[in-house]
């Protein structure tokens, strides 16, 4: 029941990731106090509407409600997106904003042309980061629409239906997303400036969701097994910092259908992601901006701590394995908060770093921890709203009241 198990810890976990993942845009506006002022104003705005507001209204509304609602705010994002895109667009043109739809459009224009998609600079100057998955999942907005942008649409829509199944109410997915979109800043900063980390981080989790289900369900096809193998492999084949996440995704198949499928599936997931990246690595591995960018970013504090290149990567992989020995259901509980510890490991480490290089609190790479956030929201939620514990109990989970029901009169 909403209301009744209201956790103060659960509160500032949720209320530390969605700070965290906006931190970098309150210091570059209003320094240390805004940042303070938006920690406290997420604290609050949660312990409220989770003690209060939320017991109140969600008992009120059905699933037919939630969808309604779900449905609307799309519209209304949509909305506000067509707004200020153009806008953040023309800001980017001139050094202002991202360039991360731009770094999607070209590769993928350069992958239609069949030219190389990593020569091309963007109008940043920036080299193309993004893997050959990313480019490619974005290819039919960028052919059809003009602009990877409008993908975070389609990976909303997307994470707003695994979430009702998961909670089995429209509400409570309606109710998560909202509070996601109202209270980080940099959720809603992506969707209108179309940077990519949104989308891309809810198609790995929805697709290792997808894979899971699929593979641990005995009536289901073997094209839906395979299928959802082979789009979980455009997924771990779009971004770097999602490679570590493949231990996890191998413990839970091994736990829940055996070591034969989880070998069996995850091989296949393994030839997507070698497919896609090995012939671009191949084809000019000095030019290959996504692994030797990405290095930069955390070999530059070698001189703090020394092989950190090395040590980011490898204690990422590490804190996985480890994570991987703990038992994981079919819930996706632990399994989704095991899979926020490790995104967030490789952001905390380099703002820590990036700190002590600059001789002061420094959130510069906090804007990423969005990739953690669309993970640890899950389980938290869970447990603020009906008290199912994310940190290894099994103990079975109060079931939404509100799922299907009529709302009273």
């Amino acid at each position: 029941m909403p209301g009744k198990h209201v956790s103060l810890l659960s509160i500032f976990i949720f209320g530390f990731f969605l700070f965290f993942a906006s931190a970098d845009t309150f210091q570059n506006a209003w320094g240390y106090p805004g940042m303070i002022a938006y920690g406290v104003v997420i604290l609050v705005s949660l312990y409220i509407s989770h003690k209060f507001i939320l017991p109140w209204i969600m008992p009120k509304l059905t699933d037919r409600h939630g969808l309604i609602l779900g449905a609307a705010s799309l519209v209304i994002l949509f909305a506000i997106f067509m707004i200020l895109f153009p806008i953040a667009e023309r800001r980017a043109e001139v050094g202002m904003g991202s360039d991360s739809d731009d770094a999607l459009n070209i590769a993928g224009i350069e992958m239609v042309a069949g030219r190389y998609p990593y020569y091309p600079l963007t109008y940043h100057g920036n080299e193309i980061i993004p893997f050959p998955g990313a480019v490619l999942l974005a290819l039919p907005f960028i052919v059809v629409l003009g602009t990877s942008a409008y993908q975070v649409f389609l990976w909303l829509a997307a994470y707003f239906f695994m979430l009702r199944y998961l909670f089995k109410s429209a509400v409570d997915a309606f109710f998560l997303c909202a509070t996601m979109i109202v209270l980080s800043v940099v959720f809603m900063q992506n969707i209108t400036t179309g940077t990519d980390r949104v989308p891309n981080t809810i198609f790995v989790l929805f697709s290792m969701w997808w894979m899971v289900r699929s593979i641990t369900d005995p009536e289901a096809p073997l094209w839906k097994k395979i299928l959802s193998s082979v789009l979980a492999g455009f997924a771990f084949a779009s971004r770097s910092n999602f490679l570590p996440l493949t231990p996890l995704l191998f413990s839970i198949l091994w736990q829940n259908a055996g070591w034969k499928e989880a070998f069996k599936y995850c091989a296949i997931v393994g030839l997507v992601v070698l497919g896609l990246v090995v012939p671009f690595w191949l084809y000019d591995p000095a030019g290959f901006a996504p692994i030797h960018i990405q290095y930069q970013k955390v070999a530059q504090f070698n001189e703090i701590l020394p092989y950190s290149g090395l040590i980011t990567p490898l204690g990422t992989v590490l804190i996985a394995a480890v994570l991987s020995f703990q038992r994981m259901t079919k819930d996706y509980i632990i399994f989704f908060r095991n899979c926020a510890i490790v995104q967030l490991f490789p952001i905390l480490l380099s703002t820590i770093l990036v700190s002590i290089k600059g001789g002061r609190v420094d959130m510069i790479f906090s804007q990423y921890g969005i990739f953690s956030l669309l993970f640890i929201a899950i389980p938290v939620w869970w447990h603020l709203v009906y008290g199912r514990p994310y940190w290894g109990s099994e103990a079975e989970p109060e079931p939404p009241a509100q799922d299907l029901e009529a709302a009273p009169a």
